[in-house]
């Protein structure tokens, strides 16, 4: 049964159907922490006399709607502190309403109250036992400060989640090993534009700063309420609010850091963030923050290329050498002005603004060392008897943008029965290369005989001495280019919620329409130079750079580098040396580029009852509608012509989700949902370049390089189901399981067509290389979950505490031409985090280590092409010391282990990259009042 048909339909079984009936009074309140004055998110919130329970929002509110009158008890239960009772009097038509406040007999030590890492974690643990589907969160704690100065790190705490890096630094969330394309990232639940490159779909997230975010959400399986481009899962990012802490707050830090691989103090910070109400009745609220932080990156990285068979044995044909010197700058602005009626009605206004500036230089050696003869053979060494060589320089700077503006507004209805939501909101995400300038000089093509040793980690090359003289080195091209790549999101949706009965059951029914217009653009400008007159080397004086010292730890030579500074002053001084070259500006500039235009449409229908006072049931359908437009240029022999193309598509996604709770601490939930997801705008744009051949006589041979707008969405049948058990000290322990079956996988595909026409030309030989959609690929995985501070012990050992989590995945892609069945793209078969805690006598230290198996990164002809990127684990720790009840210090260190980056092809034996990092230090000062 085709994959639609079944999920139409699974959405008549999913879809409850409902019915209205007369509306009664209400219970409100607010429910919030007594020690700390904030509000509550996720607090359970109970009525013994009819067993009805919600859980508070965001701002700490709760709504019971249709109670009729009488005396009531409401029982609030929050994990780390005791159940909390309270009792209300409801009568005709009148609403009551009821502020409750617990955590009043909290433990307190030395003087403090307990906060930070625990308070955090019983934050993101309430507002997961609260929850109606599968999900987990990442809280700041009382005082604003995140447990991670990265977003994307701070996500590797939740079960499942890996991290794709750059610098050694999180940048990319991978959830359940599914490529971070495939997830849904929103900003305050809306979606934001991406100034992720090469026109790909994941968010970046090291374009935030974790400074002003108050909550990360990870939804494993999503509600038809939401995005259904999810196919990993749904990350949100959630800006602070001073509705969540009406007592107002201004709290901000301070920091300086050390980066070892370099030797440089070249890293720091600053941020504040301040929120108060406007007005006496508490209304109006304005929350404003402010973060900046810059720091200077080095590594080194040595890639061995192009392997191939020689004799039998596999030899990399080049090896590649990069040494970086990185600086980047992260400012971000967050704005909210809020109006919370006493009547219920909210309006909104968010702003926010990041900028992630990235200024590079990187010198690169790449060595073409298997030319000419190859002698002395064994397994694993040789020599060839020539070599060419490629020094080059690149001068690089970027400029990342993500901004989105929010106006929203929530309106209770019919006394409260009907709650109405509505939001509009544009983002915009860029990123822009004002400056790339790559400087080349070329040895000739026998230059340098060499030998090599391929070895653990690293091929080792070793040239002749030529190979380290300037003079070897002749001027071959010169390339400016600027790049502007953006994406613009615009959307509008409205909610309408009824809280209701079905029969005797309590429950809700919600409907809802969003609209998405997304607009994608790339457009790059090529000026390139070539050799003019008298030819000039590397050796011109001044021309030439230092040697790295103790290149890659000292296990083979660099060679000499290109100086910058001196090259541009050559430049400008001899123009005539230098011919600009008109033809490859021209390519190089038309072929990037492209144009998308998506507009998304989507309605969804769901319900909710409690079938008792311990199981609910969920269920509902969400249609989107996508209606898409790529454009971009044919080249066809440096001939170009534009080329648009539509793609339309329908997807229904319907899904059940049911919770059980057996116990007050217990949860048993399991889910069945749909979703998919869409190739990067670079798979999509019809990007086609044609190469001809004439070889007489009517014969012609081409090659044809391309996008493909008519891939298919990916689509995803998601089964999940999780046992969770909630300790009292606000800790959990918890097992989860989940399987995915994929259809229309996307991966590059080549291959050759003998005797076939295209364009209205026949060829003999037609070698094509384009992204396609392979059959099905399948994802099956288990998560474990430890978290817990073990009060019950003896002081000072009861301030330790651990989290921990461990997934374990088994996947497998069928790939057209491959016999073989390959691991889906970017699924690790082992994801794991564990961090030792300490918290007592205003110390918080955390020692952490996490660890991801290797995964595969990209697919070949055959298994001993595809590429991996290798297992990798880190060591962090982050000790902090609280002087006064306002004032703390901190330091940390970051990849302690000195853990390097590794790629290989086919098998570990066969190294494809390795960057080496070092630690960094981070030291500062935490404040808030």
């Amino acid at each position: 049964m085709h994959t639609s048909t079944r999920r139409i339909l699974g959405a008549f079984c999913a879809l409850l159907i409902v019915c209205n009936f007369a509306a009664a009074a209400s219970i409100t309140g607010r429910v919030r922490d007594a020690n700390t004055g904030s509000n509550l998110l996720g607090a359970t919130v109970r009525i013994l006399e009819n067993g009805r329970s919600t859980a508070s929002g965001s701002a700490g509110e709760f709504l019971f709607s249709d109670i009729p009158d009488g005396d009531y008890t409401l029982v609030v239960s929050y994990l780390g502190y005791d159940d909390q009772k309270a009792t209300v009097t409801v009568t005709a038509d009148q609403s009551a309403r009821v502020d409750i406040s617990v955590g009043e007999d909290i433990v307190r030590m030395e003087g403090f109250v307990v906060e930070g890492t625990r308070e955090g974690q019983a934050r993101a643990l309430q507002q997961k036992r609260a929850a109606a589907n599968i999900m987990d969160a990442v809280s700041a704690d009382a005082v604003g400060k995140f447990p991670d100065g990265n977003a994307a790190e701070a996500l590797r705490r939740v079960p499942g989640v890996s991290l794709e890096i750059d610098q050694s630094e999180g940048r990319f969330v991978v959830i359940r090993g599914i490529d971070a394309q495939l997830n849904n990232v929103t900003l305050n639940g809306q979606m934001v534009g991406s100034p992720a490159e090469q026109g790909r779909r994941g968010l970046s997230m090291d374009s935030v700063p974790a400074d002003l975010i108050a909550r990360l959400e990870v939804t494993k399986a999503v509600t038809p309420d939401m995005d259904g481009n999810a196919i990993g899962g749904s990350v949100n990012i959630v800006t602070q609010s001073v509705f969540d802490r009406p007592d107002g707050f201004l709290f901000g830090s301070l920091s300086k850091g050390y980066g070892n691989f370099n030797e440089k103090w070249g890293w720091e910070g600053a941020s504040a963030t301040f929120g108060r109400l406007l007005d006496k009745e508490g209304t109006w609220g304005l929350t404003l923050g402010g973060s900046y932080s810059a720091r200077n990156y080095a590594s080194q990285t040595s890639d061995a290329v192009d392997w191939a068979l020689h004799n039998g044995y596999y030899v990399p044909e080049s090896q590649e050498s990069f040494d970086y010197d990185i600086e980047r700058e992260r400012i971000g602005l967050n704005l909210a002005l809020e109006h919370r009626a006493k009547s219920g009605h909210q309006i909104f206004f968010r702003a926010n603004y990041n900028t992630f500036e990235d200024e590079e230089g990187r010198q690169k050696n790449g060595f073409n060392f298997a030319r000419g003869t190859l002698s002395n053979q064994t397994a694993n060494s040789g020599t060839f008897s020539q070599g060419r060589s490629t020094k080059e320089f690149r001068d690089y700077y970027q400029k990342h943008l993500i901004d989105a503006y929010i106006l929203g507004g929530k309106h209770p209805l019919a006394g409260g029965d009907y709650q109405l939501e509505w939001e509009v909101s544009r983002s915009t995400g860029e990123r822009d290369t004002p400056r790339r300038v790559d400087w080349e000089f070329r040895s000739s093509a026998s230059a340098f005989p060499s030998s090599y040793v391929v070895g653990d980690p690293i091929t080792i090359v070793t040239p002749t001495t030529d190979f380290y003289d300037a003079s070897k080195y002749p001027f071959r091209r010169a390339r400016f280019r600027t790049d502007i790549e953006n994406e613009h999101i615009t959307s509008g949706q409205v909610d309408l919620k009824h809280d209701m009965e079905f029969g005797a059951k309590p429950g809700f029914w919600k409907v809802g329409v969003k609209g998405v217009s997304s607009k994608k653009h790339q457009d790059r400008e090529n000026t390139n130079y070539n050799l003019a007159g008298t030819a000039f080397t590397l050796a011109e004086p001044g021309l030439a750079g230092a040697e790295p010292v103790d290149y890659m730890e000292g296990r083979y030579r660099f060679g000499p580098t290109i100086d910058l500074a001196a090259l541009q002053a050559f430049f400008q001084a001899n123009p005539s040396r230098f011919a600009y070259d008109a033809a490859s500006s021209d390519s190089n500039s038309k072929d990037a580029d492209y144009d998308a235009k998506e507009e998304i449409f989507s309605t969804y229908g769901m319900a909710s009852v409690d079938l008792n006072d311990r199981l609910t049931l969920m269920g509902g359908v969400r249609v989107e509608r996508t209606e898409s437009t790529y454009s971009a240029l044919e080249n066809r022999n440096g001939t170009y012509s534009p080329i648009s193309v539509p793609h339309n598509y329908t997807e229904v996604l319907p899904g059940v989700h049911m919770t059980w709770r057996p116990t007050e601490r217990t949860a048993i939930r399991a889910a069945w949902t749909n979703t998919y997801g869409r190739a990067n705008y670079t798979e999509l744009a019809p990007r086609n370049s044609l190469e001809d051949v004439d070889l007489g006589g009517g014969d012609f041979q081409g090659s044809l390089s391309s996008g493909n707008p008519n891939l298919k969405p990916f689509e995803s049948m998601n089964f999940d189901a999780t046992f969770e058990y909630y300790l009292k000290n606000a800790g959990i322990v918890s097992v989860g399981f989940f399987h995915k079956n994929i259809d229309n996988p996307v991966y590059g595909n080549s291959y050759t067509l003998r005797n076939t026409t295209y364009g209205g030309r026949t060829y003999s030989l037609f070698n094509v290389s384009r992204p396609e959609n392979a059959d099905s690929g399948r994802v099956t995985g288990v998560e474990f979950n430890w978290q817990q501070f073990f009060t019950s012990l003896p002081s000072p050992f009861d301030g330790i505490g651990v989290n921990f989590n461990y997934t374990i995945v088994d996947s497998s892609a069928t790939i057209f031409g491959r016999a073989d069945k390959l691991p889906f793209f970017k699924q690790s078969d082992e994801i794991g985090n564990i961090a030792l805690i300490y918290e007592k006598y205003g110390i918080q230290f955390r020692l952490a280590y996490s660890f991801n198996s290797d995964y595969l990164d990209s697919v070949g002809a055959s298994a001993a092409e595809d590429t991996y990127t290798d297992s990798r684990d880190t060591l962090d720790a982050k000790i902090t010391y609280r002087l006064t009840p306002h004032i703390s210090v901190f330091g940390e260190l970051t990849n302690i282990t000195e853990q390097p980056l590794r790629s290989y092809f086919g098998n570990p034996s066969r190294s494809n990259g390795y960057e080496i990092y070092s630690w960094n230090a981070n030291f500062g000062i935490n404040w808030s009042l």
